[in-house]
């Protein structure tokens, strides 16, 4: 198996400078640098020696911390690892354990490429000769990208695209929001409390969507675009901007594939009534209002 592996030429061109959970012997805090790289791997593997089709196909590329303070580096690695599906209906097949990116893509193509052998292996069998299946090819997209720094807040965003036959292919977008103060993942629990989540969330429901011509995903659901048992609640799946919180739905999970992934985007304005004092995001929505 031949990869085509591509490092950057340069380190992105953002140096984020953090405040760690580091505490130096006089009792302050230290502050350490994050400088971030990228990996990109290319490779079409043959279902077969016998021909150069079927094959699957695989691109990726993710961003990821190279340097800076080890536990704050190896904890935002983890946590985009921690986030990355693989093909078998988004399974996420690592642990938060691992911290090895590059590692990680190359274990990915190993596991993409395992899964797509043993699904054809009984159906090609079925043929004389391995060049009748060569519409049998299999595709597997990824990027990795941090889309948001919000004071310490870091949003990752991976998007992967896998075509295993049929009609179409399937989207998953997951995001991740990482507080390097803290060294660790921020939860929707660390945002909104349990008296506070149903507000937000109606308030979500009944946003007008520009992505729907101004209809509500309250309302969407009352025309019939989305599954009649959806549950129009926060969904795990959000990150933060300068401009407030968004919230992603999954495709399939609240609509029919034609719908696509969905997302709603709530401002500090709207969010800051609604936020409990213990809120992780409290303080950014106060200052967005002074």
């Amino acid at each position: 198996m031949r990869f085509k592996i591509v490092y950057s030429l340069f380190v992105l061109s953002f140096l984020l400078v953090i405040a760690s959970a580091t505490v130096s012997c006089t009792g302050g805090s230290t502050q350490s640098e994050l400088s971030f790289d990228s990996l990109r791997i290319d490779t079409v593997i043959p279902f077969s020696t016998q021909s150069s089709n079927p094959a699957i196909s695989i691109s990726m590329k993710f961003d990821y911390a190279a340097s800076g303070a080890a536990d704050v580096k190896d904890a935002f690695n983890s946590a985009i690892i921690g986030i990355t599906p693989a093909l078998t209906e988004g399974e996420m097949p690592f642990g938060q354990d691992e911290c090895d990116v590059p590692q990680m893509m190359r274990k990915l193509v190993d596991l993409l490429n395992d899964n797509y052998h043993k699904e054809l292996s009984e159906f090609v069998s079925n043929y004389d000769d391995i060049n009748e299946t060569s519409w049998l090819n299999y595709e597997a997209n990824y990027e990795g990208t941090i889309v948001a720094k919000v004071n310490q807040f870091l949003s990752y965003q991976i998007i992967a695209y896998f075509y295993t036959g049929g009609a179409h292919g399937s989207t998953i977008c997951n995001y991740r929001v990482f507080d390097t103060a803290q060294n660790s993942v921020v939860q929707l629990g660390d945002i909104v409390s349990e008296n506070t989540r149903p507000y937000i969330a109606e308030l979500m429901a009944n946003k007008p969507s520009p992505d729907f011509d101004g209809k509500s995903l309250a309302q969407m659901k009352k025309e019939g675009y989305f599954f009649e048992d959806a549950v129009l609640d926060l969904p795990d799946n959000f990150f933060i901007t300068e401009d407030g919180i968004t919230f992603v739905f999954q495709q399939y999970e609240i609509a029919p594939y034609a719908m696509g992934i969905i997302s709603v985007d709530l401002t500090w304005e709207e969010l800051q009534p609604l936020l409990p004092k213990e809120s992780v995001v409290l303080s950014i929505a106060e200052a967005k209002q002074s």
